[in-house]
């Protein structure tokens, strides 16, 4: 009865740390999710915009060693 009881405690012990690891696994898809959307919305940012515009258009032709003379 003993031993039954003890391998009962174990079966639910490894479901609970299956479902962690599904709820750990979520977290992170989560976390992930929103720092993409936090990095979309920087890189949206009328500043940051600005500044690839000037990038794009004024800084192509220049080689890169050369941008902090300007």
């Amino acid at each position: 009865m003993a031993n039954a009881a003890i391998v009962g405690t174990f079966v639910i012990y490894w479901r609970q740390l299956k479902a962690m690891r599904g709820q750990l696994e979520a977290s992170r898809q989560a976390a992930t999710a929103e720092s993409i959307l936090q990095l979309v919305n920087f890189l949206q940012a009328f500043h940051i915009r600005d500044a690839r515009e000037i990038v794009i258009t004024r800084l192509s032709h220049v080689p890169f060693l050369e941008w902090g003379l300007l």
